[in-house]
């Protein structure tokens, strides 16, 4: 009898051995959190609702780990998860509280985290519970150096998943991290690799990208990379989900509106299925009390820093309709030039008029947050848009059309709305409105017939390396607009064709206009001629 127990246990052993180890792990992914830390109104189909909410995001988490499909859970991030102005206010803090206390577990950052420097990142991220993974940066702060690796592996149900990060090439283009503070390896693909390879040699058994590099980038690396599983991606805002050379691509659009998780199925250490879903972080989600306790301290806190200084106007601010819609204002021409201060690639800036706000004279004295939030309220993200320069002289003409004095009748619904006149930075020209203004037929947003491509626009100038040059119409310029102009918005049709190129940045309206007062602290606007009407 004691044999047979004995056989009895022996096969029990063997089946057990014989029984397939399977586990399933959920990763939730966000990106581009943009530092909204608390639920936000939006409206889909003419339903209004609330998502996104560092509260949000950690009580989701904690639904998925109530499932009982899934053996494990992850939460990711693919950066751009701190943007001014609260990202300047309180250096971080509330942004990486939010991350702590929902339970992030690896972050690759964006081009938003250096925005103010790599000293205020690092400061921030002092505080951070979660891993920091980007293999295509490097960094002369020696707490960054330690801090942010290449990649990152987590073992968990048996089954090891590695984590490699990657920032935008345009790094250096859309952000200031400060001089010699901030290194971009030249060769991402070369970066991606040695850290697949790395991950490889660490027996993962699942290999993901956390990437801030968008879509283009993500496929090319899908396409030359062997040994990746799946791209979490971000930079572009969008939703997609894809499958490329047999990765899996995704990308969960932008301030937590929605919420993506990539689910993975593994049989004895074998990735078998890897499938994904999103869904709007609504109030279906649930919220945790604590979380969203701590981010409304903060948003008190931002209120009153509504009212702190960046900086000093040596002269008043004429944002009054009537001028920022109709001719150069010093307000138009601050606004434009802190965008090229930014993006100093650029040639040239447009600001709408209808996008600076306030129709009021703003007295010289002190600048603080909420008047610069006051003009520019609407937070519009800029858009580098590529055109020729006879595209620029047509887009010049749409915006004087708004402008009396035409020889001849046009109708309001034919031209440029009011406020779609231009204020311009990095150009000069000049209106004359006795000559014929642009009018056309429009189909929306489309024009169907131009009636008169309008002879305002004279005397047009950009400035190059430092010099008034004329205007080719052949060539190819770098133009900031923004979201609302370069999507054919007041009439500006032009920046609809297809052959304009347009590149989503990132940074919104206000945040440059931010970043150049508190640099510099005094700031003269001055009406400089760059636009003459006679």
């Amino acid at each position: 009898m004691k044999v047979f127990s004995v056989f009895i246990l022996f096969l029990l052993f063997c089946s057990n051995l014989l029984k397939a180890q399977t586990a399933k792990i959920a990763v939730a992914a966000t990106s581009d959190l943009q530092s909204v830390i608390l639920p936000y109104e939006i409206s889909v189909e003419d339903r209004k609702f609330t998502v996104g909410g560092f509260d949000r995001i950690s009580a989701y988490k904690k639904k998925l780990w109530s499932d009982s499909r899934y053996d494990a859970v992850l939460l990711v991030s693919s950066g751009d998860d701190f943007i001014n102005p609260l990202f300047s206010m309180f250096s971080g803090e509330p942004e990486v509280l939010g991350m702590n206390m929902a339970g992030y577990d690896f972050y690759c950052p964006g081009n938003h985290e250096f925005d103010n420097g790599a000293e205020m990142f690092s400061e921030a991220i002092k505080n951070s519970d979660f891993e920091i993974i980007c293999a295509n940066l490097s960094f002369s702060d020696t707490f960054l150096q330690k801090t942010v690796n290449p990649f990152a592996v987590v073992e968990t149900e048996g089954v090891k998943i590695g984590f490699f990060g990657l920032m935008t090439p345009d790094f250096f283009k859309l952000t200031n991290p400060g001089d010699s503070q901030v290194f971009l390896k030249p060769d991402i693909l070369r970066a991606a690799e040695i850290a697949v390879t790395e991950l490889k040699n660490a027996r993962c058994d699942a290999i993901i990208g956390l990437t801030h590099t968008g879509f283009v980038i993500d496929s090319i690396l899908a396409e030359n990379i062997e040994g990746i599983d799946a791209i979490i991606g971000g930079h572009d805002h969008i939703l997609y989900h894809r499958e490329i050379n047999g990765v899996v691509l995704v990308q969960n659009g932008a301030r937590a509106q929605t919420i993506g998780v990539l689910c993975l199925d593994f049989r004895d250490n074998n990735l078998e299925n890897l499938s994904f879903f999103s869904e709007y972080l609504d109030s279906t989600a649930g919220s945790d009390d604590s979380v969203r306790k701590a981010m409304e301290a903060f948003e008190e806190k931002y209120k009153t820093g509504l009212s702190v200084s960046v900086g000093t106007s040596l002269t008043p601010f004429d944002a009054t309709r009537a001028v920022v819609r109709g001719r150069e204002s010093n307000i138009g021409d601050l606004i434009c030039d802190s965008w090229l201060a930014w993006f100093s690639n650029a040639d040239a800036a447009f600001v709408n008029g209808g996008s600076i706000r306030g129709d009021v004279i703003y007295p010289a004295g002190d600048v603080t947050y909420g008047k610069v939030m006051e003009i520019l309220p609407f937070r519009n993200e800029l858009i580098e848009v590529k055109m020729t320069g006879g595209d620029i002289k047509q887009v010049l003409e749409v915006s004087a059309s708004g402008q009396l004095g035409a020889p001849f009748e046009c109708p309001d619904s034919m031209r440029a709305s009011y406020g779609g006149f231009l204020q311009v930075g990095g150009m000069r020209f000049v209106i004359d409105t006795l000559k014929p203004s642009f009018c056309a037929i429009y189909s929306g947003r489309e024009v169907q017939k131009i009636i008169e491509p309008g002879d305002r626009i004279h005397e047009v100038e950009i400035l190059l390396d430092g010099v008034w040059t004329p205007l080719d119409s052949g060539r190819i310029y770098s133009l900031i607009v923004s979201d609302w102009i370069a999507g054919g918005g007041d009439g500006h049709f032009v920046f609809l064709d297809s052959a304009v190129e347009k590149k989503s940045t990132s940074v919104y309206a206000p945040d440059p206009l931010l970043d150049f007062f508190i640099k510099r602290r005094t700031v003269e606007a001055v009406n400089d001629g760059r636009i003459r009407i006679k």
